[in-house]
């Protein structure tokens, strides 16, 4: 991917990730609503019907905005980049493959798959997401 390409679709996830709800904002609508009810995600299915579908929610994960990838099969326009396919690197603190330079969990500098250092990237843009399934 050419640095060009990758600066668009940087572009291109901030711009979609600008209109989700943030954790304050869930949390405030999520108060005054019966604590005991269950919590259900619903998604168009994508035929041609558009039909919703529900969804049981399993599990709630803090990832990196670089977990999160460009995908044309998707209705959103973004997908999860599934095991870090992408991953160029290795936290040694977190023990944790990467797809930049600096780990945003434990804020330091990662190694490449060879073990060796990694050069600062002032360009990578790295922020944390909240992830429902």
């Amino acid at each position: 991917m050419t640095s060009r390409s990758r600066e668009r679709s940087r572009e291109n996830i901030h711009r979609t990730l600008q209109n989700a709800m943030t954790v304050r904002q869930l949390i405030e609508r999520l108060e005054d609503l019966d604590q005991d009810a269950p919590v259900l995600f619903a998604c168009n299915y994508g035929d041609y019907h558009n039909t919703m579908q529900t969804l049981t929610i399993d599990d709630v994960d803090e990832m990196q905005s670089t977990d999160i990838a460009e995908s044309a099969y998707s209705h959103s326009g973004l997908a999860l980049i599934d095991d870090n396919e992408d991953a160029g690197f290795y936290c040694p603190v977190c023990e944790s493959e990467r797809t930049t330079a600096t780990c945003p969990k434990c804020n330091c500098r990662c190694v490449t798959e060879d073990g060796l250092p990694v050069e600062a990237d002032d360009d990578d843009e790295v922020f944390m997401v909240v992830v429902i399934r």
